[in-house]
């Protein structure tokens, strides 16, 4: 994870001193309504939306260095990965109008 470090100083890391710090200035503004805790607030959470999208880029490039890490290989972590997905996508039980569950898969159909 060299691109962390070095481009997203460890965003994780950054991610959750934010939110830890965001937690204790509303904390302190349960008891006060001080001017510089209100516009604290407001700057981590500009700081923490820039986190979070600078996070949501580094995801793709994540998976990109996986793929370029173990290529196009039968790998057990790519059948597991298939296997997870295909389990996500099935439709099991279906709640019908009475509010019971149905998993009888031909009245499903």
């Amino acid at each position: 994870m060299v691109w962390n470090s070095e481009v997203f100083r460890y965003i994780w890391k950054r991610k959750a001193n934010l939110l830890a710090h965001i937690r204790g200035v509303e904390k302190a503004l349960e008891n006060s309504t001080a001017n510089h805790l209100v516009k604290l607030e407001a700057r981590l959470k500009v700081e923490l939306d820039t986190v979070l999208s600078q996070e949501k880029s580094l995801w793709p490039q994540i998976s990109r260095v996986n793929w370029i890490e173990n290529g196009d290989h039968n790998t057990k972590y790519f059948y597991m990965a298939t296997v997870v997905l295909r389990r996500n996508n099935m439709i099991n039980r279906l709640k019908l109008q009475d509010g019971s569950w149905c998993m009888n898969h031909e009245i499903m159909k």
